[in-house]
């Protein structure tokens, strides 16, 4: 079966009605597994650090976010430059295959994940 991957599009993102959000977010809530009992269902990022990642190199044309779980089984979202081409704006691992030290301050995460910092209110939560 062949598949069909669209071009990497830098101004990706759109809106969405209201009504798609809160099935999809239903829908993970209700089937997704995590690793505790206490799953991640959300992350926060200010405005400032979401700014400062976009701006901080000229090359970078938006942002990628990436699901991860920390070192404590905790569902955790980690955030990455992306350039005009689809590449993240990461060093390349070395030859023996470590990773550079210089490449610590191109990726940034939040502690501010949901459920301990949600809007009970907001319908994509009920």
């Amino acid at each position: 079966m062949d598949v069909t991957i669209p071009p990497f599009d830098p101004c990706a993102g759109k809106r969405m009605k209201l009504k798609d959000a809160v099935r999809w977010t239903e829908k993970f809530r209700r089937d997704h597994n995590q690793p505790t009992d206490k799953p991640t269902l959300s992350h926060y990022f200010g405005k400032d650090f979401l700014l400062d990642m976009l701006n901080e190199k000229p090359e970078c044309a938006g942002l990628r976010f990436y699901q991860a779980i920390d070192d404590l089984g905790v569902g955790r979202v980690v955030v990455v430059g992306v350039d005009d081409k689809g590449n993240d704006l990461l060093p390349h691992r070395m030859s023996d295959g470590t990773l550079p030290d210089d490449g610590d301050d191109a990726v940034g995460d939040t502690p501010m994940g949901c459920p301990d910092n949600c809007d009970p209110n907001s319908p994509l939560m009920q």
